[in-house]
């Protein structure tokens, strides 16, 4: 799959990306729709904030996904001016942290285990304001304008990105650098040492992968007693055995490793990066000197 330079979260949850709308009223009764929210998330902890692999660097992080929608979003409000179409722009001027590795190596903040379990949504990944309004703007499109609005917004893309690049290989070198640095001695170590506080706590299971994925966790929306107690065991465990430093310090070796050996691929990705950037820049420059 072929898809921009962009932060794809998750994330994934990713509601973080695109959505499309215009001024005018959606339906027959001239009513439109009440503006979307979002799940609520416990705001980030310092063991998320902190959490950065040498990766992260070559993909976008939500700030400079920002940057760029907010750019495409002007060339969009052009292009639909053209059609004799109005654009209504979506308030990305904040300053956003990075969240994409907030549940890579499971649950490890206290306020997520006790509210959410093993469950997670799009909330803990990003903003629910600019991604709300997003998908406000989306539900409140006419009709008549989405396949304009979906043309213009194709159109801008191109003109801000020109080639696009593959993350498919970054995705595949991700996963693999995860599953090597929990395989090395230091963490496996520690790992050892998470199972017998689980067990003691009473949750026996292999690994904190092992323990999200108890498939009892997902038959129901919400998380009972029984997964929050385990989130929290899980959560304490790991804080007692050290595993999440543990565990990042290895994968961040790792990580610098392959960036050695794929030297080419990942000089591909920043130059693409860089001038994704630079040409988002360069519009919203122009719109403010406009203004």
């Amino acid at each position: 799959m072929r898809t921009r330079a962009r932060l794809t979260a998750a994330v994934a949850a990713s509601a973080l990306l695109s959505g499309c709308a215009i001024g005018s009223a959606a339906g027959p009764d001239h009513r439109a729709p009440a503006a979307i929210r979002l799940p609520w998330a416990p705001p980030p902890t310092a063991e998320v904030r902190d959490l950065h692999l040498p990766f992260d660097s070559y993909d976008l992080s939500v700030n400079e996904v920002y940057r760029g929608e907010q750019a495409e979003d002007l060339l969009t409000r052009a292009c639909m001016a053209d059609r004799d179409l109005t654009w209504t722009l979506v308030d990305r001027d904040e300053n956003f942290p990075d969240l994409r590795n907030r549940r890579r190596y499971g649950v490890i903040e206290q306020p997520v285990a006790r509210d959410f379990g093993y469950h997670a949504n799009a909330t803990m990944l990003g903003s629910t304001r600019v991604t709300a309004a997003k998908m406000t703007r989306d539900a409140r499109l006419a009709p008549e304008a989405r396949k304009p609005a979906k043309d213009c917004q194709k159109l801008a893309h191109t003109k801000l990105g020109g080639k696009d690049v593959s993350l498919a290989k970054l995705a595949r070198l991700s996963s693999e650098t995860l599953d090597f640095a929990q395989h090395e001695p230091s963490v496996a170590a520690t790992i050892t040492r998470w199972r017998a506080c689980m067990k003691t706590a009473g949750h026996p299971y292999k690994d904190p992968f092992d323990a999200a994925n108890d498939p009892r966790w997902s038959r129901s929306k919400r998380p009972g007693t029984e997964e929050k107690e385990t989130a929290l065991a899980d959560v304490r465990c790991k804080a007692r055995t050290r595993l999440v430093p543990t565990w990042l310090t290895a994968e961040t070796a790792r990580q610098k490793t392959v960036l050695r050996k794929e030297r080419t691929y990942f000089t591909t990705l920043s130059t693409y990066k860089k001038r994704y950037l630079q040409a988002a820049d360069k519009v919203i420059l122009s719109e403010q000197n406009a203004g």
